[in-house]
């Protein structure tokens, strides 16, 4: 058997354990977070920040052994700020926070937004923003909120 590749994923994710094998038996350990811990490329859903996972593979008397490790990741914390209200022909600042990439829509009377603190530039009506926060130092997966 190959050594399996170590992996992380977003907490509460479910990822494929995959391995490279021509065995007939599988037995994973620990087998609470497995769908079935007795076939090839079982999927694991983690709860902890990190798991090993181990697996036992055998034909006939011929065993091999290998460990995977999954380390969770939690989901960007998103916060889009309260909600405003200006006057007509008026701007302000709205502000978002909680990962490092962020993704304004619609982007109507926004000077740019593709940042976490745009200017909204004199509306002519009232705008519902939502942002999409992505983070690049832990789980890659984008969360939105509504302004």
């Amino acid at each position: 058997m190959l050594k399996p590749n170590d992996t992380n994923t977003c907490q509460t994710d479910a990822v494929v354990l995959k391995i490279v094998s021509d065995a007939l038996h599988y037995a994973w350990t620990p087998v609470i977070s497995l769908n079935d811990p007795t076939i090839k490329n079982p999927t694991a859903t983690p709860t902890d920040p990190s798991t090993t996972y181990h697996v036992v593979a055998n034909i006939g008397k011929c065993v091999s052994q290998a460990d995977i490790k999954i380390k969770t990741v939690p989901y960007p914390i998103a916060d889009a700020g309260f909600d405003q209200e200006i006057c007509f022909g008026t701007s302000t600042q709205i502000q978002a926070s909680g990962g490092s990439i962020y993704v304004w829509s619609p982007a109507t009377f926004l000077d740019n937004s593709h940042i976490a603190n745009p200017r909204v530039m004199n509306p002519t009506a009232g705008v519902r923003y939502i942002v999409t926060v992505r983070d690049t130092l832990g789980c890659p997966k984008a969360v939105r909120i509504q302004l």
